[in-house]
C-alpha cells in the first residue's frame, strides 16, 4: 500500500503502520488547527511563564499534532455525519511523562480544547484523578485560571467555583471532574457519555475505571486520555495500562486507536551506566530537556538521591519514568528475574521446606528449598480460595494461567483446601525426604499433628526479627549473587515484587505482610525464608568430622 508523504513522516511506531494498513491517513492542517487554537486562546499562569500563550512545544507539540492529525475512514458514522470521509483515529491517549515536563497543565489545554474549540454541541468533559482534592488543586486549577486568562474564553465561559465546573454557553457543553476515591457516587459515574481525562493514573482505583471506561462510545469522536508519571505498584491499574500502551507501540497489541506515548529510560538501566552519564538518560527521559527541566538542577537532584537505595528509587520513578517494585524496595527484581537457571530439585541430596497457611483470604505457601553448591534451589506450590481468586480475576491477575501451568490450586468453595495442602506436604516430604520444615504456627496445629505423625520433621519459626532477620538477608544475597533459582515460577515472582520489609535499630529485618484489602500477597516469599532458614540451621548443626572433630 502506498502512503502519501504527509503520513509517512507522521509514522512513528507499529500501531502507525497497522493504522496506515486500516486506511489511516495523517492531515497536518487539522492538527495545527488545535495547536493554532491553543496558543490563540490559551494563557499559562504561573511562574516565569505567567501570561504568555500556551505554545506547544517538544512532547505537547508531538502529541497534539498526533493526537488531531491522525483520521480514519468514516465508516460506522456515515449517517450521522453524511459530509465526513475521515473521523479521528484516536479515541484513547496514553502518555507517560516524568514530572516537572508540562503535563498538568498540557492536560488541561487538551480539556478546554474538547470543551470549547472542538465544536461539538452538547459536549461533555470529565477530568478524574484518585480524590478531588487532587482535581481541583491541579488540573482544574489549571484549567480555571486558563480561563480567567483568556479574554474570549472568560466571555463564553462559566466557573463554578463550588463544583469546580465550567460551562460553555456556545456549546452548551460542560465540564465536570470526577474522582476515583468518591465511592458513595460511583454508581452515578456509569451513565457518563463524553470524553474522559485522567491525571496521574498510576494510583487511580481499578473499580473506578471500570465504570468511566466506555463513556463515550455513544459518541462519533470522544478521547480518553490518562496521563501520568510511573509509579511503585506493580500491581496496580496504572501498571496494566503502562504495559498495554508499550504493547500497542511495539505492535505486540493490536490497537490504532489509542495513542501512546512513553517517556522513560531504560527499565534495566544499571546504576553505574546511570552514575556515569546522568545528563544522558534524564535527557533520554525527559522531552521538556532545556525548557522546564534545567539540566542544572537535575543533577544536583541525582546528586542528593544516590546516596541512599530509597531515595535513588524515587529518582528513577519520578525524574526517569522508570517503575519501581515496592513503596519499600527490598528484591532486586532486575536480579530477580535472571534468577532462573534451570535447576531441580535433586533427591539425593538434603531438601528443606517452608510452610505459609492460610484458610480464606490469603495464599497458603509451600516452598521446598535445596543448597545445591552455593545456589538455593526453590520450588513452591500455593493454594487459594474460589472467593479469593474471583477477586483476583476481577483486578486483571493471570488467576486461571497459574492454575493451568500447576502453581495455583483453586479450592471449590470459601476457604483453601486443607485436606488438598496437607495430602501434598506429606506426599512431597516423603517422595524426596524432607529433612525440616519451617512453618508459621497460625492455623497449623491440624497438620502439624498429622505431619508429625508421618514421622516427618516440622518446626515453629516465630515471625519476629530474632526468626526472619538471617535468613531474610540470606535470600537478599543470594537474588543479588545470582544464587537463587526459582524456576520461573510466576506466583513467586509476583509476590517478589509485592514484597516489602521493616527494619530495626540493630540491622535486622523482616518481611511485612499487605493489607489484604491491595490483594497483594508475600505468603510464598515467607514460605521460601523459613525454608532457607531451616536449611541454614541443618547445616550450622552438622557435625565437625576431619582433623578438627573432637
Amino acid at each position: 500500500m502506498s502512503v502519501d508523504v504527509v503520513t509517512k513522516r507522521w509514522m512513528r511506531d507499529a500501531s502507525d503502520e497497522l493504522a496506515v494498513a486500516n486506511g489511516c491517513r495523517f492531515d497536518e492542517g487539522l492538527g495545527q488547527f488545535v495547536v493554532d487554537w491553543m496558543y490563540d486562546y490559551l494563557r499559562l499562569y504561573e511562574g516565569v511563564w505567567a501570561g504568555r500563550p500556551f505554545e506547544c512545544r517538544d512532547w505537547q507539540y508531538e502529541f497534539v499534532m498526533r493526537c488531531f492529525g491522525w483520521m480514519r475512514p468514516n465508516v460506522d458514522w456515515r449517517e450521522e455525519l453524511p459530509n465526513r470521509d475521515y473521523i479521528r483515529r484516536f479515541r484513547g491517549a496514553s502518555v507517560w511523562i516524568p514530572k516537572k515536563n508540562k503535563k498538568s497543565p498540557t492536560l488541561a489545554a487538551l480539556m478546554l480544547y474538547m470543551l470549547c474549540g472542538d465544536d461539538v454541541m452538547g459536549q461533555k468533559c470529565f477530568p478524574g484523578a484518585k480524590d478531588g482534592q487532587q482535581v481541583r488543586k491541579n488540573v482544574m486549577l489549571h484549567v480555571v485560571e486558563m480561563v480567567k486568562q483568556s479574554e474570549e474564553l472568560s466571555a463564553e465561559c462559566k466557573i463554578n467555583l463550588n463544583d469546580a465546573t465550567v460551562f460553555h454557553e456556545p456549546t452548551r457543553s460542560l465540564l465536570l471532574p470526577l474522582s476515583s476515591s468518591n465511592v458513595r457516587n460511583e454508581k452515578s459515574k456509569e451513565g457518563l457519555n463524553g470524553s474522559v481525562f485522567v491525571d496521574e493514573v498510576h494510583v487511580v482505583d481499578r473499580s473506578f475505571v471500570r465504570r468511566i471506561d466506555r463513556a463515550g462510545i455513544s459518541r462519533p469522536e470522544p478521547l480518553h486520555a490518562e496521563f501520568s508519571t510511573v509509579g511503585d505498584d506493580m500491581d496496580s491499574y496504572g501498571y496494566d495500562r503502562f504495559q498495554y500502551a508499550e504493547g500497542v507501540a511495539d505492535g505486540s497489541i493490536k490497537d490504532d486507536a489509542l495513542l501512546s506515548m512513553i517517556y522513560a529510560a531504560p527499565r534495566d538501566l544499571p546504576e553505574t551506566e546511570l552514575a556515569a552519564d546522568p545528563a544522558k538518560y534524564g535527557e533520554l527521559a525527559n522531552p521538556a530537556w532545556g525548557h522546564t527541566i534545567k539540566s542544572a538542577e537535575f543533577l544536583a537532584d541525582f546528586e542528593r538521591s544516590k546516596s541512599s537505595p530509597r531515595a535513588l528509587a524515587d529518582f528513577k520513578m519520578y525524574r526517569l519514568n522508570v517503575w519501581q517494585a515496592s513503596a519499600t524496595p527490598w528484591l532486586s527484581m532486575p536480579a530477580w528475574e535472571q534468577c532462573n537457571g534451570g535447576r531441580e530439585i535433586d533427591p539425593g541430596k538434603p531438601v528443606y521446606a517452608g510452610l505459609d497457611l492460610s484458610s480464606k483470604r490469603d495464599f497458603t505457601a509451600w516452598v521446598l528449598v535445596q543448597k545445591q553448591g552455593d545456589v538455593y534451589v526453590a520450588r513452591g506450590q500455593y493454594w487459594i480460595s474460589r472467593d479469593r481468586a474471583d477477586e483476583h480475576l476481577a483486578a486483571g491477575r493471570d488467576i486461571v494461567g497459574w492454575e493451568r501451568e500447576g502453581w495455583l490450586s483453586i479450592s471449590d468453595n470459601a476457604r483453601v483446601d486443607q485436606e488438598a495442602v496437607t495430602e501434598r506436604v506429606i506426599g512431597d516430604s516423603k517422595a524426596i525426604g524432607v529433612e525440616s520444615i519451617g512453618h508459621d504456627r497460625w492455623g497449623a496445629e491440624a497438620l502439624r499433628q498429622q505431619v508429625e505423625n508421618e514421622g516427618i520433621q516440622i518446626v515453629e519459626v516465630g515471625q519476629s526479627f530474632g526468626d526472619l532477620t538471617e535468613p531474610s538477608k540470606l535470600l537478599e544475597a543470594a537474588v543479588l549473587s545470582g544464587e537463587l533459582d526459582h524456576g520461573g515460577d510466576p506466583v513467586l515472582t509476583w509476590m517478589a515484587r509485592n514484597v516489602t520489609i521493616k527494619s530495626d535499630n540493630h540491622d535486622n529485618i523482616k518481611p511485612i505482610k499487605p493489607e489484604r484489602s491491595t490483594l497483594k500477597a508475600v505468603d510464598g516469599i515467607v514460605a521460601l525464608i523459613m525454608g532457607i532458614g531451616q536449611a541454614e540451621l541443618a547445616r550450622e548443626e552438622q557435625p565437625v568430622t576431619g582433623v578438627y572433630a573432637v
